[in-house]
């Protein structure tokens, strides 16, 4: 699935959270313990580069957190 970005590679956090398959909260409190750092653009915009998401997957699936497949969250 091709998730929006903006095209500089940002995601808006609501696009984040579908990507990753959370709630928005949950990327609130992921941003608390410093496993992904939110770009704020004014009081209520925020994002996140696109490679960080990746990554965290990625971290996920190594810790074996989740299961991808073809590169795509099951």
């Amino acid at each position: 699935m091709k998730e929006r970005t903006n095209g500089s590679g940002l995601m808006s956090r609501m696009n984040a959270a579908k990507h990753l398959g959370l709630e928005r909260q949950t990327l609130v409190r992921l941003e608390k313990r410093g496993l992904l750092t939110p770009l704020r653009l004014g009081a209520r915009r925020v994002l996140y580069r696109r490679d960080e998401i990746e990554s965290l997957i990625e971290r996920w699936a190594q810790s074996g957190m989740i299961e991808t497949t073809g590169g795509e969250q099951c």
